[in-house]
């Protein structure tokens, strides 16, 4: 499994806070306001107590995202835990590719190890094709981003290859195509 466990986690950790924190209010409030004594609606304090749970649900997942790699090819978890496969003969590499260019979740600078791959009716398009050559948008997520280029982001990118390398190899399907 690979992320970017300082990222994902201190991300993570503001929205657990965040959630933790409407839900810590919203038990205050029922436990120790009188009802209708404060002019605040019971509605409303329910609806910041969902909000709440939002938060630390969403929270967890952020803390959870990651690229996992194994036999049958690379799953991308995502901050909504919502998991995409892409099989390793589809994978064409991985890239450090600026996140906000794809999302606008993310700001300008914030980079994102990126699953590219492969496209058209032979799957030409390489490292590097999307966009570029009408290839398929990379995959990432936000365990897999760094707030600026760094070597633990380029790390990430050599243990990737390497972790794709091996699978292919030991499937006997390793692609001929340079840098592959």
């Amino acid at each position: 499994m690979y992320r970017n466990a300082s990222v994902a986690g201190l991300r993570g950790a503001i929205l657990l806070a965040a959630g933790a924190f409407l839900l810590g209010g919203l038990v205050l409030y029922y436990t120790h306001i009188p009802r209708g004594s404060d002019g605040f609606s019971e509605g409303t304090a329910s609806l910041l107590g969902v909000a709440g749970l939002f938060l630390a649900a969403f929270g967890v997942t952020n803390i959870r995202s990651a690229i996992i790699t194994g036999p049958d090819g690379v799953t991308i978890r995502t901050a909504t835990g919502r998991r995409q496969r892409v099989p390793w003969v589809e994978v064409s590499g991985f890239e450090l590719i600026p996140a906000g260019r794809y999302s606008p979740r993310y700001g300008p600078r914030v980079m994102a190890v990126a699953v590219i791959r492969e496209t058209g009716a032979r799957g030409t398009a390489g490292p590097g094709g999307h966009g570029r050559h009408g290839g398929r948008p990379p995959l990432y997520c936000p365990g897999s981003s760094f707030w600026s280029p760094s070597p633990g982001a380029h790390r990430m990118i050599d243990d990737l290859q390497a972790d794709r390398r091996t699978w292919l190899t030991q499937e006997g399907t390793m692609p001929t195509v340079p840098g592959g």
